[in-house]
């Protein structure tokens, strides 16, 4: 099972029954989705994808998979920058030496569009969230900023070696191991952090090697 953020797409007039027109579809064909310019099409792909590569989780380090403990530590009294909303972000900026936000929207705080190429070139750490798959902007941040130890995170990540070629060091994910109350808490619409209360749901880090 794979699961992937919706981040507020809501199917067209015309892909009522995509869901339902997957079932019984080669992985890779589902997958294939994430090429198609419609944003719930791009979400049911990534979701398809990280059901076709979803590791075993007895062959991952349960040990310290917590995202916001690597990053903690990747970033004491270094430069971060953070792409997505996370709960721990307040609790970074009390250890990082400099910490920017990269938000599409205008938010507070963050850095501003026409400075993101100059911060993120002198980043040390980044931490970006997977879901910058779905918006198109992954592979602009991990190759602007190419000094930094990067770091992928949250549900949507994708558990695949390919994103190590493209400039990703640690890979933060999940791995669905109880599909039912999973899918319990997805039909109530719940947000993912209430989601994964109900169990089910097993967190893993991936670190590139050599």
């Amino acid at each position: 099972m794979g699961i992937a953020s919706l981040l507020g797409a809501r199917h067209g007039k015309d892909e009522t029954g995509m869901a339902e027109e997957l079932i019984g579809m080669k992985a890779a064909q589902a997958a294939w989705l994430l090429r198609e310019p419609s944003p719930f099409a791009v979400c049911l792909g990534l979701a398809a994808l990280n059901a076709a590569v979803t590791p075993d989780p007895d062959s991952l380090p349960e040990e310290n998979a917590s995202a916001e403990t690597l990053i903690a530590e990747l970033g004491r009294n270094k430069a971060v920058g953070i792409v997505g909303d996370f709960p721990f972000t307040g609790a970074l900026r009390e250890t990082a030496g400099e910490l920017h936000l990269f938000e599409l929207r205008d938010v507070p705080g963050s850095v501003p569009r026409d400075r993101w190429e100059k911060v993120l070139i002198g980043l040390d750490v980044l931490a970006v969230t997977g879901t910058a798959l779905l918006t198109r902007q992954m592979g602009y941040f991990l190759a602007q900023a190419y000094n930094a130890v990067s770091v992928v995170l949250g549900p949507s990540t994708p558990m695949s070696q390919s994103l190590f070629r493209f400039g990703a060091d640690y890979l933060c994910g999940s791995v669905v191991v109880d599909p039912g109350p999973v899918l319990e808490g997805i039909r109530k619409g719940l947000p993912f952090r209430a989601i994964k209360k109900r169990g089910g749901i097993r967190f893993v880090r991936w670190a590139a090697q050599g």
